[in-house]
């Protein structure tokens, strides 16, 4: 084996808030308004990296707004 050139390999997660968000978006009505009245808040957190993303009542009220208007516009 001839070690051609040596760089240094770095795995990194490509999750995002933003990405959390839009998750949440695909869960559907029933369970948006059930995280709402049960927790208030949504706590998430990424299976590879463990980044964690609180998500709270008033967004997800805001991404449940959205969701509904979308289903509506279906």
């Amino acid at each position: 084996i001839e070690v051609l050139e040596k760089s240094d390999i770095m795995w990194k997660c490509n999750c995002s808030r933003e990405k959390t968000i839009n998750m949440l978006k695909t869960i559907g009505v029933e369970e948006l308004e059930s995280i709402i009245s049960e927790d208030e808040q949504a706590e998430i957190i990424c299976q590879f990296c463990n980044e964690k993303y609180l998500i709270e009542k008033e967004e997800l009220e805001n991404i449940l707004n959205e969701v509904r208007e979308n289903h509506t516009n279906d």
